[in-house]
């Protein structure tokens, strides 16, 4: 009996080490990723308020984002799109590193990196503040941030749904403003809109004597031409089309437009565009602006600006 009394003691005494032992590993294993934590300042630009340049460079090409200390340029030729360079900064300041790149899928990441990732220079005047390479799988649905030491990151922005490394992808053309009809619209003298297959609709909006004039209508309707200058001096393109995309469309520029808008400043510079007709099955509507730049553009955001002369006589 006694002996049986021995046994189960020592038998307790052993399940009691097992529970121990196992008790201590589980609290050890879910104390490690609080060691193992990543760093969230990984790719954090310290001082980005005085960041003046950021550097996109592919094998695709090179964009040059530059703060010239009154706006954000492109390539030092065109104006920066102003909601597409706050998106930028809003990333650099939001993305944090997920978790790193596990060891079995590293050498695919780095290899998709290699191939298709941005080197993304963030720069203060000449010096380099930060840098990375961005990019992410085919499907882009996760991204990746490189650091120079080779070592790779899932990155994601807390509270969203949203392919990081997406912002630092785009190219040249959809970097740039968008604006049609970028000028200073105090310096407005009048507006001329063609149709070319009905010239007897084409008509002339001019100011004299501080109202609204079209020739042939006796009484202007001021609401309609204010709401037809707003249209025109609100109008942005969808996209610019690169002289390499663009050539998949000389069928349609090559056509004669449906109609052609320009204005004309104080100074009597002219600005153009061309609309050409709606293709079928297609939403967007093609465009050339200035006689050279070709551009997409919602068809809503055009369909407004088609009216014909008529429309703005007073009923």
């Amino acid at each position: 009996m006694e002996i049986g009394i021995e046994k189960k003691n020592k038998l307790r005494l052993v399940v009691l080490a097992v529970l121990v032992l196992a008790t201590s590993g589980l609290l050890f294993y879910m104390q490690k990723p609080e060691a193992a934590q990543i760093d969230p300042t990984l790719f954090k630009v310290e001082g980005i308020d005085k960041i003046d340049r950021v550097i996109l460079e592919s094998k695709a090409g090179r964009v040059e984002l530059h703060y010239n200390g009154s706006r954000w340029t492109v390539n030092n030729e065109m104006d920066a799109d102003k909601q597409l360079i706050d998106v930028l900064f809003a990333t650099a300041e939001q993305a944090i590193p997920k978790r790193e790149v596990g060891t079995t899928t590293k050498e695919q990441v780095n290899k998709q990196l290699a191939g298709a990732g941005i080197t993304v220079s963030w720069m203060e005047g000449d010096v380099v503040k930060k840098k990375f390479l961005a990019g992410g799988n085919e499907p882009k649905t996760e991204a990746y941030f490189q650091l120079p030491d080779g070592s790779s990151y899932v990155m994601t922005i807390p509270g969203y749904r949203v392919y990081v490394s997406g912002i630092f992808e785009i190219g040249e053309e959809m970097w740039r403003d968008k604006r049609v009809f970028n000028f200073n619209w105090r310096n407005f003298r009048g507006l001329e809109v063609k149709f070319p297959s009905q010239p007897q609709e084409n008509y002339q909006i001019m100011i004299k004597e501080a109202q609204f004039h079209i020739d042939g209508i006796a009484k202007v309707d001021t609401t309609k031409v204010n709401e037809y200058l707003d249209g025109a001096f609100q109008l942005n393109a969808k996209s610019f089309l690169s002289a390499q995309k663009r050539v998949g469309y000389d069928s349609i520029l090559n056509t004669t437009p449906s109609f052609a808008v320009e204005v004309k400043d104080i100074a009597n510079r002219s600005y153009l565009l061309e609309i050409y007709p709606p293709q079928r099955g297609q939403e967007d509507i093609l465009g050339r602006i200035g006689g050279s730049e070709v551009a997409v553009f919602e068809r809503n955001s055009i369909i407004p600006l088609a009216r014909k002369k008529n429309y703005f006589q007073q009923k």
